[in-house]
């Protein structure tokens, strides 16, 4: 939730829902991935 806020502050231009979610699954896979890493 925090990184779909984020994103909409930073883009000038509120984006798509479709885009929207896919930053969201992006983050969510890098932050599982860091997890497992670390």
């Amino acid at each position: 939730m925090r990184t779909t806020v984020f994103a909409s502050q930073v883009s000038p231009v509120p984006l798509p829902a479709g885009a929207s979610l896919l930053l969201a699954g992006l983050a969510m896979i890098g932050l599982l991935k860091r997890r497992r890493a670390v």
